[in-house]
C-alpha cells in the first residue's frame, strides 16, 4: 500500500473530497506549485476584468491560469507556445497578458477552425451554433478581442484544424496569420495548451503532434480532462499519456497538466 492510500483510510471521506477541490491529494510539490501560481492569479485585477467581459468558461481561482501562469514563468528557453482551440479568445488573451506579466518573449501561436463539436442539434431546440453566421461572429469576435485585449503578445492566430496547423508547423517556412501579420513556423514548442475537439481520436492525435514538438521540460495542459468531467475522451488520452512514463503531473486541478520528462 502506497502511503498515500494509507493516509485516505483514516480520512473521513468528506475531507478527502475537499482535498481533491483543493489540489492534488497524492502530489504534495504540485499542489504546492498550483498554490503559488493561484496565489499570483486569482486576485488579478486584469484576469478578473477579462473573465468578466470576455466569453468564455475559466474563472480567475481556475485551475488552467494557474497552469497558464506555471509553464510560461518556467518556459523552456527558444521555444513557443500553441493554444489548440481558442473559441472567443479568453484564454488566448489571459496567455497573452500572462507573457507580457512575466516578460516572455516567446512566440505565441493559436489555431482554431471555428467549428464546434456537439452542435448536430440546437441548444435547447432553438439555437443553431453549427450556422455559418455564429461561426462568422464567433471568429471576428476571437480577432477583436484579441487586437483590444491582446497587447503587444497577440497571438499569431490561424483559422486551421489542429492536424493542419501541425502538418504547417512541421514543414516550417513564413505563414500570414489572421492579423496580415507574417511569422515563421517551425521549432521547438515549450507549451502548448490542447482545447480542441474533446474526442478521444482528436485529443489523442493532438497529443500526438504536440509530443513531436515539445521539447524536454515543455508542458501540456489538456482542458476538460477533469475526472469527473463528461468529456471520456479526453479523460482516455491523459491516461494514455501517464502511460508513456515520459511525463510528470505537475497538477491536476481539476484539469490535467503534464511537464515532459524526455
Amino acid at each position: 500500500m502506497r502511503w498515500q492510500d494509507a493516509i485516505r483510510s483514516f480520512v473521513p471521506p468528506i475531507f478527502v473530497e475537499l482535498n481533491r477541490l483543493a489540489g492534488d491529494f497524492d502530489n504534495p510539490v504540485g499542489l504546492w506549485h498550483y498554490w503559488q501560481a493561484r496565489r499570483k492569479c486569482a486576485h488579478d485585477a486584469y484576469i478578473t476584468w477579462l473573465c468578466q467581459v470576455t466569453g468564455g468558461w475559466l474563472s480567475p481561482k481556475s485551475g488552467n491560469i494557474q497552469a497558464f501562469y506555471h509553464a510560461i514563468s518556467r518556459l523552456p528557453p527558444s521555444t513557443g507556445i500553441l493554444e489548440v482551440g481558442s473559441f472567443l479568445g479568453l484564454s488566448t488573451n489571459i496567455i497573452s497578458y500572462l507573457m507580457h506579466k512575466l516578460s516572455c518573449d516567446a512566440g505565441f501561436f493559436s489555431s482554431d477552425p471555428w467549428i464546434f463539436e456537439s452542435t448536430e442539434e440546437p441548444i435547447g431546440g432553438f439555437f443553431d451554433a453549427a450556422s455559418p453566421d455564429y461561426r462568422r461572429y464567433v471568429k471576428e469576435t476571437f480577432l477583436a478581442n484579441g487586437r483590444i485585449y491582446g497587447g503587444t503578445k497577440r497571438s499569431h492566430a490561424f483559422e486551421l484544424a489542429s492536424d493542419d496547423f501541425f502538418v504547417r508547423w512541421g514543414e516550417a517556412g513564413e505563414q500570414v496569420d489572421l492579423y496580415e501579420r507574417s511569422v515563421r513556423f517551425g521549432g521547438g514548442l515549450g507549451f502548448v495548451y490542447i482545447d480542441g475537439n474533446h474526442t478521444h481520436e482528436q485529443s489523442r492525435r493532438d497529443f500526438e503532434n504536440s509530443d513531436r514538438f515539445l521539447v524536454p521540460g515543455g508542458f501540456v495542459l489538456f482542458d476538460d480532462s477533469a475526472d469527473a468531467g463528461q468529456h471520456e475522451g479526453c479523460r482516455r488520452t491523459v491516461a494514455e499519456v501517464v502511460a508513456t512514463g515520459r511525463y510528470r503531473r505537475v497538477f491536476r486541478q481539476p484539469n490535467y497538466f503534464f511537464q515532459k520528462l524526455r
